[in-house]
């Protein structure tokens, strides 16, 4: 059995470094910075001179309940088949996220994926391709055919 030298038994032991609690608070403390910024610096809103902008304004409106807002958004022969009221939806409103659009002259076309949630607690959720028909319009564009489940109005469904 080894006997300790007179010399380690008085000796401290060493103390931990405290490098590991300083670089974990500067991570928590960027993690807390980001989340304070992303809520306080929203995306900016939709713009309705593109053809894009237009269909993410429609959809941010009907998301609000803003059903007079989306209503605008419609091109005015498609007006004349539906009232606002038309739009609101018994539907959950699915996460829509555009995808591509492709302009041909005055008339466009934006193609977006749709997720749904299945309402499943195991967060079970489907995905489906859209697209909405647009033709511009005096410098505005206007939707002209959207997908379901935004489709309360009588005209083809794409």
């Amino acid at each position: 059995m080894a006997v300790p030298d007179a010399q380690d038994a008085g000796s401290p032991s060493p103390k931990p470094s405290p490098w590991p609690w300083i670089v974990g608070g500067l991570i928590v403390a960027a993690a807390v910075i980001g989340a304070v910024l992303t809520v306080l610096n929203p995306p900016p809103p939709p713009d309705p001179s593109t053809p894009e902008g237009t269909a993410q304004a429609f959809l941010q409106a009907i998301d609000d309940e803003d059903y007079e807002s989306a209503y605008g958004f419609l091109q005015a022969e498609v007006q004349g088949t539906c009232t606002a009221q038309d739009l609101v939806t018994s539907e959950p409103v699915p996460r829509t996220v555009v995808t591509d659009t492709v302009v041909n002259g005055d008339e466009a076309t934006v193609f977006v994926r749709l997720t749904y949630s299945g309402g499943d607690p195991l967060g079970g959720s489907y995905e489906s391709d859209g697209q909405f028909e647009l033709v511009n319009e005096g410098g505005s564009w206007a939707i002209v055919t959207f997908p379901w489940p935004y489709t309360p109005c009588s005209f083809a469904v794409p």
